[in-house]
């Protein structure tokens, strides 16, 4: 159990105490009270209650101030002024500060800085006070000239103004808003706007008004309000609506009043710090010194009361004493404005420097100023008395039943890099840097081993004593040296080297496993020690050096640890663990498993970045007792939780969740430093860590206490490409992009603050999003969406999520008209191209039967004459034949010659007797009726089939050609062309056909002929 030692004298006990505050800005006055030396009198012949200097266990709640994890803002980091005038925080969460470049809303991130007189409707920007008004969450400012105005959300809003400068504002139980306006007294604004005025004449006893507090109603007390000014305390009575002046309080300044949660009432004045026990009783001088004048007052965590001074600093009273923070401790300015306690039992500090905070952080620092010998720590130790060993470059410090301190005078100026502990005997080793190995006994020392006694490099960075036997092994650059140790008398034994089968000389770290074996961790790999767990028998030690090349990256090792029974290594590529009951589990056969030993890569797990882990290089591994994984690095300690450690060593692609912390989680310094070792568990639990400025330890039982309860959570804003737009809003329909920021208004672990989101329309789960505050969507379609949030710490449950709710309007061809549009233009569309194609088919069937008949009529057709050919002929003649045959029809047949036509040709060329069969086709055409057919029957010859005649008419049809052709004129084709014609005319009948009509007709041509041509005969 690790103790801390109370600070000197300062220690009153009166019982445990808690509250809230509110603090007073203006300076002290330079000439003191004529009743300070009065009341210092009465101070020292109180009788204080003495406490005893008994010893107290390590307890969280009782720790120094300079041991909270104190976080500092000043202009630096986006306040307006360093000057921090008052605090207070809203029911959402916000914190606000009043400054004198105006009002500043912090989420713990950023602030938000109020600077626009137009907007905040005051006279002149500084504020002074700063308020709440718990039942609207109305934030309310005052200041100089008279100023005071409220936020209510959206904007601010101006109340009329005070007579003077108004260095605080309060907003009572019944909605009065009352202002302490310095020369002016105190004014009080009721809730139907009026105005009221209090000065001397109203019972105050002065009329100068600085500090006003209401109390809450606690223990055997009423609720009431008290005011300071400066000459003393006041009561307000609201039956009679005036003020009684407090005698008992010495007539200075009154800065600051708090009513303890156990029923106690403080007042701060510049004579010093007075209490009423009970109500109605006299003030009296606080028992106990305390330097400086007192600022403000604010009850703390764990009911202790905390105190703010005007040169001094930071102070608190509680069980076990008063502690003070000042500069040296890093508190950027020793003059105290405000106390403030939020929510989460932080504290907020405001000074001339800027703002702080100190929270009971998950991890506690000792260093030099708590009595560390030295700062820079490689070593710690736990013993079997429940001791803590600390060794730095400067010597070695014990944490014990008294606290912090040196072990001896003999252990200074040593620059330790490890320790090591025989149980049995009560004797401890110590491994330096030039000194070699020390042994201590009874905090003495009594035995040391180094160059003298032959050791070449007299550097010890790793210490294992062995059981059942006297010896120890030593971790140094030259290699694995074995000493053997008695009471007062160390002498060596053997060193082992590469020669010997070590992978590298240089051995960092030792450990034992299950087995009894030795494996030592060195900056080029590892070795096992096979030693059977006979350990006197040195020179029957078999040494394996690890082949890695098959299982890792890493090469450097920094510390080895038996866990179960595994082997655990720190190393430069992340964490490899040995594990024989893995051994031939893989792909790898036993016969492979016999050949590698060790190095068989189905023993080994290999645990990096690959899996999740946010480094690569650790220094130090420890297992608290719920079997989390602790490591140390130089950028921080990282934590990975059992069941993540459990699932990946199942499955070796797992992704592991871990939580890293640094100085801001309470480590003076985030370097945890190489050692041996640099992180322990000691007895109770605790780890331990070495760091390059002092020790930090943590109680792991603490990380699940520490922001179980998430913190409150906003969204800050949402934003599209279009701007920022309200909850219910509708993104248009080109906006392809919608930004959303939220923040969980938590201050005890602000920086591992976790978040998930969802999008409800769009996102089927939550979706982690860890510590980022944002959440970027782009290109979402259209619909009603919701964007959910919720947050936690690490460890802790998750909050409600916070909703906003909006929808994204469609492009057009996003709407089910233009849908509907598109399927009846489709419709159409398709029905056009149907009917389109059924068109193209009827004009492609039209073509091809025009085609066809154009090819049928040139098949018919005389090309000359433009008269159907002779097969037409025939096959006109043939129809026409069969026709009249069957219907009893009359028919008959004309085939006509032009005489002498082979003359025309000879004279007048072919071509003007092609010209003239072309003319006389024409005159035939039109001596014909419209039933009749004519065809060129070849050369100059023509025939005719004249359909319903019989002879005698179709002869005088043909005479009517005949005589056509004699009167026809051809002097446009040629001079002296004259043309006739011989026709030879048959009829049918029943005796013949249509054959036997042409060979008639044939016959009858050529009697025309022999008859002297240009003449008709009838066959």
């Amino acid at each position: 159990m690790w103790c801390t030692k109370p600070s000197k004298n300062h220690m009153y006990k009166f019982g445990l105490f808690e509250a809230i505050i509110f603090l007073s800005l203006l300076g002290a006055s330079s000439v003191p009270s004529a009743h300070a030396a009065e009341n210092r009198a009465a101070r020292s012949s109180v009788s204080a209650e003495s406490s005893e200097n008994e010893l107290k266990s390590f307890s969280r709640n009782s720790k120094p101030l300079s041991q909270y994890a104190l976080s500092h803002w000043n202009t630096r980091d986006g306040l307006p002024h360093n000057s921090i005038n008052g605090i207070t925080q809203t029911n959402d969460g916000y914190l606000w500060l009043g400054t004198w470049e105006g009002p500043v809303r912090f989420n713990g991130r950023d602030f938000t800085v109020f600077d626009n007189l137009d907007e905040l409707k005051v006279p002149e920007l500084g504020v002074v006070g700063i308020g709440l008004n718990p039942q609207t969450n109305e934030v309310y400012i005052s200041g100089p000239r008279g100023g005071v105005s409220k936020y209510n959300g959206e904007n601010w809003q101006a109340l009329p103004p005070a007579p003077s400068f108004v260095f605080r504002v309060l907003i009572d139980h019944e909605q009065n808003v009352w202002a302490a306006a310095s020369g002016a007294g105190f004014v009080r604004y009721d809730t139907e706007g009026n105005m009221h005025r209090y000065q001397q004449a109203e019972g105050l006893p002065s009329g100068f008004a600085y500090h006003i507090y209401e109390a809450d109603p606690v223990a055997n007390r009423e609720r009431q309000i008290w005011v300071g000014t400066n000459t003393g305390l006041a009561r307000y009575k609201p039956e009679t609506d005036d003020f009684e002046a407090i005698p008992s309080v010495s007539g200075s300044q009154v800065r600051a009043v708090l009513q303890h949660s156990n029923g106690m009432l403080l007042a701060a004045s510049d004579d010093g710090l007075f209490y009423q026990s009970e109500p109605e009783t006299e003030f009296k001088p606080w028992p106990m010194p305390i330097e400086g004048t007192i600022t403000s007052l604010a009850e703390g965590p764990n009911q202790a009361v905390w105190f703010g001074t005007l040169t001094h600093g930071l102070g608190r009273i509680s069980d076990s004493g008063i502690s003070i923070l000042s500069v040296e401790h890093g508190l950027p300015n020793p003059h105290v404005l405000d106390i403030f306690k939020d929510r989460e039992d932080n504290m907020w500090v405001s000074t001339h420097g800027g703002l702080v905070q100190l929270r009971d952080a998950l991890f506690t620092s000792f260093t030099r100023t708590q009595g560390l010998v030295g700062n820079y720590v490689r070593a710690v130790m736990a013993d079997q008395q429940q001791r803590l060993w600390v060794g730095t470059n400067e010597g070695v410090s014990r944490f014990e039943s008294m606290g912090l301190a040196p072990v001896s005078e003999e252990l200074k100026d040593i620059s330790v890099l490890s320790f090591g502990e025989d149980a049995e005997t009560n004797t401890y080793y110590v491994g330096s840097y030039t000194l070699g190995l020390i042994q201590v006994i009874d905090d003495e020392i009594t035995a040391k081993f180094g160059r003298a006694n032959g050791m070449p490099l007299a550097e010890v960075r790793a210490i294992k004593t062995l059981p059942d036997s006297e010896l120890i092994a030593l971790g140094t650059p030259i290699g694995l040296v074995i000493v053997h140790a008695a009471p007062g008398e160390l002498t060596y034994v053997k060193t082992f080297t590469v020669d010997d089968g070590l992978i590298d000389p240089t051995v960092t770290g030792l450990a034992l496993d299950a087995n009894g074996d030795l494996w030592a961790a060195s900056t080029a790999g590892i070795s096992k020690v096979h030693t059977n767990g006979v350990y006197d028998s040195v020179e029957d030690w078999r040494i394996e050096a690890i082949d890695l090349d098959n299982i890792t990256l890493a090469r450097n090792t920094f510390a080895a640890v038996a866990f179960k029974e595994q082997m655990w290594f720190a190393t430069d590529r992340g964490i490899l663990v040995y594990s024989p009951a893995d051994c031939g589990t893989s792909s790898s056969s036993s016969e492979s498993m016999e050949h590698n030993g060790a190095s068989s890569p189905s023993c080994w797990h290999w645990l990096s970045r690959r899996n999740g882990m946010p480094l690569d290089k650790y220094f130090s591994l420890a297992f608290d007792i719920e079997e989390n994984l602790w490591l140390g690095s130089s950028r921080g300690i990282t934590r990975v939780n059992r069941e993540s450690v459990a699932n990946w060593l199942a499955n070796p692609n797992a992704t592991v969740t871990t939580t890293q912390y640094v100085e801001s989680d309470g480590m003076a310094s985030s370097q945890i430093n190489t050692g041996g070792p640099s992180s322990v568990v000691d007895g109770d639990g605790h780890i331990w860590f070495g760091s390059a400025e002092g020790v930090a330890v943590v109680a792991p039982e603490d990380f699940g206490n520490h922001g179980l309860n998430p913190p409150p959570l906003v969204i800050e804003s949402v934003r599209s490409n279009a701007g920022s737009f309200e909850p219910g809003a509708t993104l248009a329909a080109d906006d392809d992009r919608i930004e959303f920021q939220y923040i969980g208004l938590g201050y005890r672990m602000a920086a591992h603050i976790q978040y998930q989101v969802k999008l409800q329309g769009f996102d089927d789960e939550w979706i982690p999003r860890g510590s980022l505050r944002v959440a970027e969507y782009t290109s979402l379609p259209p619909g009603e969406f919701t964007f959910s949030v919720r947050s936690r710490y690490p460890g802790g449950t998750w909050s409600d999520s916070v909703d906003i709710s909006f929808s994204k309007a469609p492009h057009y061809y996003q709407t089910w008209w233009f849908w509907l549009f598109v399927g009846a233009a489709m419709a159409a569309l398709v029905w056009y191209r149907v009917r389109s194609l059924q068109k193209n088919q009827e004009r492609l069937e039209r073509l091809v039967d025009e085609k066809t008949a154009a090819l049928e009529a040139l098949a018919n057709e005389d090309a000359l004459t433009g008269l159907p050919n002779r097969r037409a002929f025939d096959q006109r003649l043939q129809l026409e034949a069969k026709r009249s045959l069957r219907n009893g029809a009359k028919l008959s047949l004309a085939v006509l010659d032009l005489d002498h036509f082979k003359q025309i040709n000879d004279k007048h060329l072919h071509e003007a007797g092609d010209r003239v069969l072309q003319k006389i086709a024409q005159v035939l055409v039109n001596a014909v009726r419209e039933v009749d057919y004519v065809a060129r029957w070849g050369g100059e010859e023509f025939a005719i089939v004249f359909p319903g005649a019989n002879c005698a008419e179709s002869k005088a049809i043909c005479e009517r050609i005949r005589q056509a052709i004699d009167r026809t004129d051809f002097a446009d084709i040629s001079e002296g062309i004259h043309v006739t014609a011989s026709i030879g005319i048959a009829e049918i009948d029943d005796a013949f056909d249509y054959q036997n009509l042409m060979v008639r007709a044939d016959k009858a041509l050529y009697e025309a002929k022999d008859a002297g041509r240009n003449t008709i005969r009838s066959g």
